[in-house]
């Protein structure tokens, strides 16, 4: 997000979003979270915590995002890159290789386990 920030979020910015009615919210993170470390993926998620009554209908499906890294050269070692302490660069480097293992096949099983779960626990699309 950082990275996306210091860019002007010109910089490709791909997210997966599944729709949950906004009541089973704190179901359906406990089941996208453990798909997401159970498949040691990286980068981060995010859920709605607005009241439904509150949820605007333009942000209805978009309750659960993954967050999805793509390298983009404009990046360079990333924003934050200079700021480690000597030795430690590796804390705060952000290249290329960190997407190498998450192409499209392992985004598309991950979805599909996802939806399974959510179906299985009865959690229905917003």
């Amino acid at each position: 997000w950082h990275a996306q920030n210091e860019h002007m979020h010109t910089t490709p910015d791909w997210k997966i979003h599944f729709s949950v009615r906004p009541r089973d919210v704190p179901r359906a993170w406990d089941i996208v979270a453990a798909a997401f470390m159970g498949s040691m993926c990286e980068i981060g998620m995010k859920a709605i915590t607005t009241p439904e009554a509150d949820w605007p209908a333009r942000q209805h499906g978009r309750e659960v995002t993954v967050y999805v890294f793509k390298y983009d050269r404009r990046y360079g070692e990333g924003p934050m890159a200079g700021l480690a302490p000597e030795h430690e660069e590796h804390v705060f480097h952000l290249g290329g290789e960190f997407e190498a293992g998450y192409g499209p096949f392992f985004w598309f099983q991950f979805v599909r386990l996802v939806e399974q779960r959510l179906a299985a626990a009865g959690i229905e699309s917003n």
